[in-house]
């Protein structure tokens, strides 16, 4: 009998959260969540409950009930002069202990100094990098390997390179981990600024009004090489990679569950925007019909796309075919549309 995919997922802090836990335990690996602010910054920036740091506790104790990994976040992307302070490094690092000791699992890292240092003092912990490693060439998985790093979580940029992907995990030996709903632009030129910001808490909304959405203003088709991988692709993975993530942690948990669902059944007839990590490109889409890009063949194309666009034409295509641009109004599915809206209105035909 094949053995089920199952997916990690992130903690958006909402109690009913845990819940899914209960209901989809056979399909979670694991669940992330971030390390309390007083000690690290977050690749995400969203506000921090009360009593976070207690509800950790509590987060960790549900997951062991229920067989599944907790996994917490180093991720941050910039810590400033604190990067390589042993004393700081000390302070992060005798907490893990504390929370390794009452069952937390693994730990997914950015910063190579953490890695070493938390492989010999936490031998038990099970290390993952970060996709905020940028993982996209053998040499770094390798560099990373020799560290410590037990499983390469691969930048989502090479999502689509199957045969990299493969080269990389036979010359590692190592698990791999794929973002699946990734929804940041294909090699995205603000990425890394945009994590620093994060990482330093920049209100995310000054940042995006002038990166990332700017480029999709001028030339909505790029959604669609946004290296994201759909449910009905999966089974392209299955083969050769072994952690599935779904990034769900700024999400309400009726859309977690929603997503989850749309993995667990490998297929999704619905808006494609409703199960990726790409909220702020609903203020200009207010549809993308998912099962049109399978008609289209979509991963088959998208295989080989050699960003010949002017030639192409395949993305303008599924534009015309699948997507519903927004006319101009307010989405109700997005949050931020009134900040964006006054961006893109003059682009919009």
């Amino acid at each position: 009998m094949a053995t089920k995919t199952k997916y990690s997922i992130g903690y958006n802090q909402d109690p009913k959260m845990l819940e899914l836990l209960d209901a989809y335990a056979n399909r979670i690996d694991s669940l992330y969540f971030p390390m309390p602010p007083t000690y690290l910054t977050s690749g995400r920036n969203r506000p921090i409950e009360k009593n976070y740091k207690t509800n950790i506790r509590t987060v960790i104790k549900t997951c062991e009930k229920h067989g599944i990994d907790s996994q917490i976040l180093l991720n941050a992307t910039c810590e400033g002069a604190l990067c390589a302070n042993t004393s700081h490094m000390k302070k992060v690092t005798d907490y893990l202990k504390t929370l390794a000791g009452i069952g937390l699992k693994s730990a997914a890292i950015t910063n190579p100094f953490y890695i070493t240092e938390i492989k010999k003092s936490i031998p038990q912990l099970e290390l993952h990098s970060s996709i905020n490693c940028y993982t996209s060439n053998l040499e770094q998985a390798l560099y990373l390997k020799d560290m410590g790093i037990d499983v390469l979580t691969i930048d989502r940029d090479i999502n689509r390179n199957l045969s990299l992907i493969k080269k990389i995990k036979k010359e590692t030996g190592l698990k791999i981990k794929l973002l699946a709903n990734e929804g940041c632009l294909s090699n995205c030129p603000f990425r890394k600024m945009h994590f620093n910001s994060l990482a330093h808490r920049v209100p995310d909304k000054q940042f995006l009004i002038r990166s990332c959405i700017t480029i999709i203003s001028k030339d909505p088709a790029k959604i669609f090489h946004i290296p994201f991988i759909r449910p009905e692709d999966i089974k392209h993975y299955k083969s050769f990679v072994d952690h599935f993530k779904l990034a769900t942690r700024t999400l309400p948990t009726s859309q977690i569950e929603t997503t989850l669902k749309a993995y667990i059944d490998e297929q999704y007839n619905g808006d494609l925007l409703d199960i990726l990590d790409m909220t702020s490109m609903k203020c200009y889409f207010t549809f993308i019909n998912n099962k049109v890009l399978d008609k289209l063949k979509y991963f088959e194309n998208m295989q080989k796309c050699t960003l010949d666009c002017k030639s192409c034409n395949y993305c303008e295509t599924l534009l015309k075919k699948a997507a519903i641009l927004n006319t101009g109004d307010k989405n109700p599915k997005c949050n931020e549309c009134e900040i964006y809206l006054k961006l893109i209105k003059p682009n919009i035909n």
